[in-house]
């Protein structure tokens, strides 16, 4: 009695279909959340419980950017355009109402992740609470960053520790070869000078308020950019000026984070590695340069012509602008929260992380 050995065809066709499925699935892209960076991720490891102590949520209402051309030239003409940007529209007590339910979304996703949040008392706990109580700044507090001007509205019951990023834990990026220096430019205030006096001060009031309680602390930052302005380069070989604005929702990268601080003075930190931008509109751009404002443009550009024809100067083309985001409330609230919501999810998936 013959027996026939198998067919090797539908074993190897199994196995082709394996490897396939393997690659395909080396190759497919992780789920489109926001990219997330985490630094001094071995303060994070093994965290089950932290007080919340801070949440901020800042919102940008003004943007001005510009430059200068000269196209290479020290006789040729003059180029220089710049552009304001004011958000209209938005109610501060609206912003407010939706500072606390960003932060207490912010509170849910990190529970949702399997950690224990503390919300402290509005009054009362303690010498330590009534410090770190004490240590904010009064809210809504009015900034003014390299990003551009806002405001920023701290949940009810919770201090305003508006600090320079840099103050918490310095970050750059690029590697032996240096690479984008990331800063704060959102939250600077137009300045870190000052940063060193308010981290002394508040550095002994956190770590008192971390050792207390016996858990870490969560400070929760989300920064709103709704529209910007960007300039080109410029510079003196420069050959054209020119800005551009838009009116879509950014959260800008680093910035929006979640913060730990220990009681033995240690710090880590979860922030988005890259700008999150809405594709939907918030509101309609205007033009409102003044009637003055547009000939005083014209009348110098014709007057510094005359003067370089005759041979006493340059010619200075000037294309300044004043613009306004009409901003749709409930639009604008739609959309911050909803990539609000997203950023807090994707922090929240790092910071508890085994």
């Amino acid at each position: 009695m013959k027996t026939q050995a198998p067919s090797l065809k539908p074993l190897v066709l199994s196995l082709l279909l394996a490897t396939a499925s393997a690659v395909f699935a080396q190759a497919a892209p992780e789920s489109a959340g926001p990219g997330v960076h985490v630094e001094n991720a071995d303060k994070i490891k093994g965290v089950g419980k932290v007080v919340l102590a801070s949440c901020g949520v800042y919102v940008l209402q003004e943007f001005d950017a510009g430059s200068t051309s000269q196209g290479g030239s020290t006789r040729g003409s003059i180029a220089m355009s710049s552009a304001n940007l004011k958000v209209v529209g938005l109610d501060p007590q609206r912003l407010q109402a939706m500072a606390d339910q960003l932060c207490a979304q912010a509170v849910r996703s990190v529970r949702a992740r399997g950690l224990t949040v503390v919300e402290l008392p509005a009054e009362g706990g303690g010498p330590a609470v009534e410090a770190w109580r004490s240590a904010g700044e009064a809210a809504p507090l009015a900034f003014d960053a390299a990003g551009g001007k806002g405001t920023i509205y701290s949940a009810r019951g919770l201090p305003l520790l508006h600090v320079s990023e840099m103050g918490w834990l310095h970050r750059s990026s690029g590697g032996l070869f240096g690479g984008p220096k990331v800063d704060d430019d959102y939250v600077s205030l137009g300045g870190k000078m000052g940063v060193g006096f308010q981290m002394t001060k508040l550095q002994p009031l956190i770590r008192d308020l971390a050792q207390a309680q016996q858990a870490p602390l969560l400070h929760v930052r989300l920064v709103l950019a709704p529209g910007s302005v960007t300039a080109s380069k410029g510079g003196f070989f420069a050959s054209s000026s020119e800005t551009k604005s838009t009116s879509a929702l950014m959260l800008p990268a680093f910035t929006n984070r979640l913060l730990l601080t220990t009681a033995d003075g240690a710090v880590a930190r979860v922030s988005l590695d890259k700008p999150l931008i809405t594709d939907q509109g918030i509101g309609e751009l205007a033009d409102v340069t003044s009637t003055a404002e547009t000939a005083g443009n014209i009348a110098l550009a014709a007057f510094s012509i005359l003067s370089a024809a005759s041979g006493h100067g340059r010619a200075v083309i000037n294309n300044s602008r004043k613009q306004e985001l009409r901003a749709d409330p409930d639009q604008f609230e739609t959309v911050a929260k909803a990539q609000a919501g997203a950023a807090l999810d994707a922090l929240a998936g790092k910071l508890a992380a085994p």
